[in-house]
């Protein structure tokens, strides 16, 4: 899960993607699979929804601190395997780093 928090380009890519295809390009270039009940237009529904949203503190530090449990598993083929918590989380938090970027410039 930190690999994933720390991939600049991956975050950045979930703030800017526009569409169920985008997602599903942007997480094959990525390693990413969803879990098989999870198709790639729940999962970017999933994405569009934590956009206004911001991380509490409590959450903040909980990706610090690696403590959050989420449906993230590595694949036989070394890949993540993502369910919708973990998309959801994953969203929000890159949706954070977004909006604190903007404030900074």
């Amino acid at each position: 899960m930190t690999t994933i928090l720390e991939n600049e380009q991956l975050l950045e890519g979930l703030v800017q993607v526009e569409s169920p295809e985008e997602l599903s390009a942007l997480f094959a270039q990525h390693n990413i699979q969803l879990e098989d009940d999870l198709t790639e237009e729940e999962a970017f529904n999933l994405i569009q929804e934590q956009a206004p949203r911001d991380l509490d503190e409590v959450s903040l530090e909980n990706v610090t601190g690696g403590s959050i449990s989420l449906g993230v598993a590595l694949g036989a083929a070394g890949c993540f395997v993502l369910g919708a918590g973990a998309i959801c989380f994953i969203a929000g938090y890159a949706y954070q780093k977004y909006q604190n970027s903007k404030k900074k410039k």
